[in-house]
Protein backbone atom coordinates (compact mmCIF):
# COMPACT_ATOMS: atom_id res chain seq x y z
CA UNK A 1 0.00 0.00 0.00
CA UNK A 2 2.07 3.35 -1.13
CA UNK A 3 1.16 6.52 1.29
CA UNK A 4 0.98 9.74 0.07
CA UNK A 5 1.38 11.47 3.69
CA UNK A 6 2.17 11.28 7.31
CA UNK A 7 -0.66 12.64 9.58
CA UNK A 8 -0.78 13.73 13.12
CA UNK A 9 -2.81 14.36 16.18
CA UNK A 10 -0.96 16.67 18.30
CA UNK A 11 -1.93 16.15 21.68
CA UNK A 12 -0.47 20.05 22.92
CA UNK A 13 1.04 23.17 21.90
CA UNK A 14 4.41 21.61 22.51
CA UNK A 15 3.76 18.64 20.09
CA UNK A 16 2.54 21.15 17.27
CA UNK A 17 5.49 23.18 17.90
CA UNK A 18 7.66 19.61 17.48
CA UNK A 19 6.17 18.84 14.35
CA UNK A 20 6.35 22.14 13.04
CA UNK A 21 10.05 22.24 13.37
CA UNK A 22 10.02 19.26 10.70
CA UNK A 23 7.37 20.78 7.89
CA UNK A 24 4.18 19.17 9.39
CA UNK A 25 1.09 21.66 7.89
CA UNK A 26 -2.06 22.29 10.06
CA UNK A 27 -5.10 21.01 8.29
CA UNK A 28 -7.60 23.72 8.43
CA UNK A 29 -11.00 23.19 10.85
CA UNK A 30 -9.23 20.16 12.22
CA UNK A 31 -6.10 20.72 14.37
CA UNK A 32 -4.48 17.47 12.61
CA UNK A 33 -1.19 18.10 11.04
CA UNK A 34 0.41 16.25 7.44
CA UNK A 35 3.49 16.11 5.69
CA UNK A 36 4.31 14.79 2.29
CA UNK A 37 6.11 11.51 2.18
CA UNK A 38 8.15 13.78 -0.61
CA UNK A 39 9.09 15.80 2.32
CA UNK A 40 9.60 13.22 4.74
CA UNK A 41 12.63 11.65 1.98
CA UNK A 42 14.57 15.35 2.05
CA UNK A 43 14.41 15.15 5.38
CA UNK A 44 16.35 11.77 6.09
CA UNK A 45 18.72 12.51 2.91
Amino acid sequence: MGSFAVAVDPIDSDARVFYEQYGFITLPDSGKMFITMKTLKELFK
